[in-house]
């Protein structure tokens, strides 16, 4: 493995490291995963996932909450439909957003407006977008790109959020994602794009297509790449097996995707979930996030990428548990990002 212009103590030593994207450290703990393991460890299932359960209301034929049955035919899917729990809703008709301040300045609120979606892929409730058909996961992502459009240009959308959960976070195993469409550019969403930009005014450079030419520089965190996208575990990684997909060209999001390319990013995402499943030798669970332009008609240059996020820490039964520190000071890791690229790009050496 490469080790370009970096001191030996990065793979040894404890360390603070800089995520340029966000502004923040993390704290990377070699000597920790040395340490007695007598915490939780989760049954491994061995159950079969089966095709169709009556009780799932993504199963085709299955009416759901709403009263609105799921399609029977292959041919329409995937599909998307509004939340029937939605956590943001579209404002009454002429109503304005209304804001909350108090006389300290202290306590402030304003109303959230929004769009929530569900995104069902496939009518099989045993598949996953890394076991469909190649071709029907890019009409997923075609799917996400369309809805990114229709929701964005709606004058009380300034930010559409993609994410996918699946075993984490999920109350369904049903093969879906979900998209928050909000009124609100999130915080960390802000922190990352204000980054970009003064990293853009300062150098001339993208910062997301920068960091993907060095870390195809070093090779020692990349985990596989293709023709338009990289995949790395970051240099300031904060769960112990994230990962990052990287655009090899600044890209604003899916829409800047020509066919080519957008079958290079299904292929990325595709197999950044095979690396882990074949590591962790099962289905791993993980979230995933697509971070593009915000809908604000503000002016954004190269600014997508896609993260993974799987919370396991030693085998798929061991959940990483953001916990005491964690929360209350620092993100903290306990192996170097490189080591775990090394074993996501090695799986059989995982021990």
């Amino acid at each position: 493995m490469s080790k370009i212009g970096q001191p030996h103590w990065l793979g040894t030593a404890n360390q603070f490291r800089f995520n340029p994207l966000t502004g923040e450290k993390v704290q990377v703990s070699t000597e920790r995963l040395l340490r007695t393991w007598g915490g939780e460890v989760s049954a491994r299932s061995t159950k079969k996932n089966a095709e169709y359960l009556p009780d799932c209301p993504f199963c085709p034929g299955n009416i759901r909450e709403s009263g609105e049955k799921a399609p029977t035919e292959l041919s329409e899917y995937p599909y998307a439909f509004v939340n029937d729990s939605a956590a943001l809703k579209p404002p009454a008709e002429g109503e304005a957003q209304a804001s909350y301040r108090d006389d300290t300045g202290i306590y402030q609120a304003e109303t959230a407006h929004g769009v929530c979606e569900v995104i069902i892929h496939h009518l099989r409730h045993d598949l996953t977008l890394a076991t469909i058909e190649r071709e029907h996961a890019v009409k997923v992502l075609k799917l996400w790109a369309n809805r990114y459009k229709e929701l964005g240009e709606r004058p009380y959308i300034n930010y559409v959020n993609i994410f996918e959960n699946f075993l984490f976070g999920s109350s369904m195993r049903h093969p879906h994602n979900q998209l928050w469409a909000s009124s609100l550019v999130s915080p960390i969403q802000e922190k990352i794009l204000s980054n970009i930009a003064a990293y853009k005014e300062k150098t001339g450079k993208h910062l997301i297509q920068t960091i993907a030419e060095e870390e195809l520089k070093q090779q020692e965190r990349v985990v596989f790449e293709n023709g338009d996208f990289v995949a790395v575990v970051p240099f300031w990684a904060v769960w112990p097996f994230e990962m990052i997909i990287l655009p090899r060209k600044p890209k604003n999001s899916l829409l800047d995707l020509n066919e080519s390319e957008l079958l290079n990013f299904t292929d990325a995402y595709v197999l950044a979930i095979e690396k882990l499943n074949a590591l962790f030798v099962g289905d791993c669970p993980y979230s995933s996030g697509l971070y593009q332009a915000p809908t604000n008609g503000g002016d954004y240059d190269g600014v997508m990428y896609l993260m993974f996020r799987p919370p396991v820490l030693h085998d798929i039964r061991t959940m990483k548990w953001m916990v005491g520190y964690e929360l209350m000071s620092m993100s903290q890791r306990d192996l170097t990002p490189e080591v775990a690229a090394f074993f996501l790009r090695n799986p059989d050496g995982w021990g």
